[in-house]
């Protein structure tokens, strides 16, 4: 699997459609409901200005929705994401199995008769299954590249909740700004290893790094190199360039943080470790940029109780607590 395409979480579909900041209503209804236009890279499409029977296909796009103050009919565990899908149930959302990295049944998907289909934008694509998704009810695919302020701003469009997005981007800032107000420009690295096999860093323009940046962290040297991609793979033999204060290399579904630090080679690094949810600190949404805030202010502050899946459904209880007020 792609490096991007696992650290974005987005092989629950195979196409391609990026959310844009670009909404009108529009006069048509659709079953009764006013309809509003979405732009993407395939055209536009007209969606449900209050979706009924909305379906997510992948756990990312069923948080998106929640945030946004609609509840999926169902959402498709697609990208193997097991603490947000706790939150998902523990919302009394039907969360259904499906492989990673697949779409579910076309036939299953028109038995449901959804209104209106979102997923998570995905890295490689042709538009026949966009197409044949389109066929069954208005589908749009969440974007995964660019400031993080903006991934939170197309999302919530999608959904018709700006001002939910807005308070969603001032709740994340005032962590950042805590973190900054308590940071003395503590040295960081991130480092990550998938299945095991690749390392890898987050590139200057990522969300994490621009998150890192905002609470006030500096990187190592070898960390400052920007890249196209959405990740920089590293040799293992370059882990002491990797050394910093606090070294994070999150751990999860998809993330071997021991097949790092198990090596002969780590015991040379000085800094303290720490290992927060690597679905939350890859991730490119906005509960995972609140995650990703919430531990870089314990950092700055000299702690290192990060997020665990177990203190994740607490965390996203105090981030919708914030919205709502």
């Amino acid at each position: 699997m792609k490096i991007k395409t696992l650290l974005a979480v987005c092989a629950a579909l195979t196409v391609t459609v990026t959310a844009c900041a670009d909404s009108d209503e529009a006069t048509g209804h659709d079953g009764g409901n006013t309809t509003r236009s979405i732009s993407h890279e395939l055209g536009t499409v007209d969606i449900p200005s209050t979706p009924t029977a909305l379906i997510a296909l992948d756990e990312i796009a069923g948080l998106a929705a929640l945030l946004s103050g609609v509840t999926p009919a169902s959402v498709y565990a697609s990208t193997g994401d097991i603490p947000s899908r706790a939150i998902l149930e523990d919302a009394g959302v039907d969360v259904e199995d499906v492989s990673v990295g697949t779409l579910p049944p076309l036939e299953e998907l028109v038995a449901k008769a959804p209104d209106l289909l979102v997923g998570t934008g995905a890295a490689s694509a042709t538009g026949t299954t966009y197409a044949q998704l389109s066929d069954i009810a208005p589908t749009v695919v969440l974007p995964i590249e660019g400031d993080w302020r903006s991934l939170i701003r197309n999302s919530s469009l999608v959904f018709g909740a700006e001002q939910s997005g807005q308070a969603q981007i001032e709740a994340i800032e005032d962590l950042l700004d805590d973190a900054s107000s308590l940071n003395h420009g503590t040295e960081l690295s991130l480092l990550g290893n998938s299945f095991g096999q690749t390392t890898f860093t987050m590139p200057p323009h990522s969300p994490v790094s621009t998150l890192i940046a905002a609470a006030g962290f500096t990187r190592p040297e070898s960390q400052l190199e920007e890249t196209e991609g959405y990740s920089t793979v590293l040799s293992n033999e370059l882990l002491p360039d990797n050394d910093a204060n606090i070294i994070v290399v999150p751990a999860g579904t998809y993330y071997t943080a021991d097949a790092l630090t198990t090596l002969p080679i780590w015991s040379t690094l000085t800094g303290t470790t720490v290992e927060p949810v690597g679905e939350s600190w890859f991730g490119t949404h906005a509960f995972a940029f609140y995650v990703i805030a919430t531990d870089l202010r314990t950092l700055a502050s000299g702690g290192t109780d990060v997020s665990t899946p177990r203190s994740i459904p607490s965390l996203w209880k105090t981030f919708t607590t914030a919205i709502e007020s």
